[in-house]
């Protein structure tokens, strides 16, 4: 574990073995074997083949096994506080792989491969192992599930709700000490941009009364302007007025 300053020093490090926005641009142009001759002389060669990316599935993982080493070397080198808030940002992985267990009821189900952050979360699902056996973010989590399974299990959008608000409350507690300044308000604002993911989905399935259940996991502002949407194409007008998210909505059209 080293201090911070050594971490950020090591951190800006990786910046040069990361693609540039302009490298990710031309490499979307490109097809076929031209396509894997470029991505072969970078480090995502070793996990990206010919076989992964005619694949979907494959092709949507492929990235991650590098992405949990690099994850894994920060965690190895971070302060306490900076580990926590890291260890629990990456918490998403084990939630939206926990999302996916739950929903296939015993079906075989594609993973994202970047390791366990919530650790003996997937364990415990996958063993049944009940909420008040476990501790800390694992019973929480398992408690969800439990009452998912036992009220709400013809209704994915309560899992969903529920799980995203159980990840803003472990991300939230993880800021601490000196990176809570820091990072507060960065981490809010990355935390409602995924909300306003979860409530455009719902705009789109046409479940428009989900959305009032977001009021306690976004910030006032956000949620008294989608509360008013009932198309994507109104939501994304209504979002791009708001400076911080303009760019996101942006991006979401041209998708």
């Amino acid at each position: 574990m080293g201090n911070r300053t050594y971490s950020i020093i090591r951190a800006h490090g990786l910046i040069t073995h990361l693609l540039s926005r302009e490298e990710i641009a031309r490499l979307i142009e490109l097809e076929g074997d031209e396509f894997l001759k470029e991505i072969s002389r970078t480090e995502y060669a070793p996990f990206i083949g010919g076989e992964e990316l005619r694949d979907p599935k494959k092709a949507d993982t492929a990235p991650f096994p590098l992405l949990g080493k690099r994850i894994s070397f920060l965690i190895s080198i971070l302060d306490e506080e900076t580990r926590e808030f890291l260890t629990s940002y990456m918490a998403k992985y084990d939630l939206e792989n926990l999302r996916r267990i739950v929903l296939s009821r015993g079906e075989e189900v594609s993973l994202i491969p970047t390791g366990e952050f919530v650790k003996g979360l997937k364990s415990s699902i996958e063993q049944g192992l009940p909420s008040e056996r476990a501790r800390g973010k694992v019973r929480k989590i398992l408690k969800i599930v439990e009452e998912w399974r036992e009220l709400h299990s013809e209704d994915p959008g309560f899992l969903e709700l529920s799980l995203e608000r159980a990840y803003r409350e472990i991300l939230l507690s993880s800021l601490k000490g000196g990176i809570k300044k820091e990072l507060e308000r960065l981490t809010t604002w990355y935390l409602d941009g995924r909300s306003i993911i979860l409530a455009l989905k719902f705009i789109q399935s046409g479940e428009t009364w989900r959305l009032r259940e977001l009021s306690g996991i976004m910030s006032p502002r956000v949620y008294n302007v989608l509360a008013t949407a009932s198309t994507i194409a109104g939501a994304l007008s209504l979002l791009s007025e708001i400076a911080q998210f303009s760019g996101l909505a942006k991006t979401i059209r041209e998708l």
